[in-house]
Order: structure tokens, then sequence, then C-alpha cells
């Protein structure tokens, strides 16, 4: 993914991965995924990127914040294959 990121121009990638094998069930803080919101509602943030939808967000309410916020402050999503203006994402949409 971030070979993709580069070939699309990004200089300046960072890699939230500090979450990988935490389940969204329960009561399990994510710190990496709530620190990408975070940076993302302050606007540090341009672009945020998976390599599939799945990876964004691990249940709908994670997935509904995050593209609202995205959506709010203008950020682009993109997966391996899409890369979507916030503007036009909506809400159940889907990122094959």
């Amino acid at each position: 993914m971030q070979d993709r990121l580069r070939q699309l121009g990004w200089r300046e990638i960072e890699v939230v991965d500090e979450d990988l094998g935490r389940s969204a069930a329960g009561t399990v803080t994510r710190t990496g995924f709530e620190r990408m919101v975070s940076e993302v509602c302050l606007g540090k943030v341009g672009a945020v990127a998976a390599r599939e939808v799945s990876r964004f967000a691990r249940n709908s309410r994670e997935w509904q914040q995050l593209m609202e916020v995205c959506r709010i402050v203008d950020t682009l999503w993109s997966t391996r294959t899409r890369c979507t203006p916030p503007a036009r994402a909506t809400i159940g949409s889907s990122w094959a």
C-alpha cells in the first residue's frame, strides 16, 4: 500500500499498525484507530488508506465515524484500487 501511495504522489506516510490482532468486539482499546481518527479530526491527514476496506474499521460504527470525519475535513480515502474524495463517498458504499 505504501508503494501505491507513493505512486499517487504522497511523500509522508505513517503506518498505523499497533491494533493488529485486536478485535473491535468488547472493551478492547484500539489506540491506533483512535489516534488516526483524532489526527484526521485535527486536519493533519490528507488521506486515509488501507489495502482493503475492512481494514479501515472493524465494525459499522467505526466505519461510519471515520467516513463522516473524513467528509467534514475533506480527507481522501484510498484502497489498493480506488482513491475517493470524501464528498463522493456515501455511508454504505462498497469499495471492493
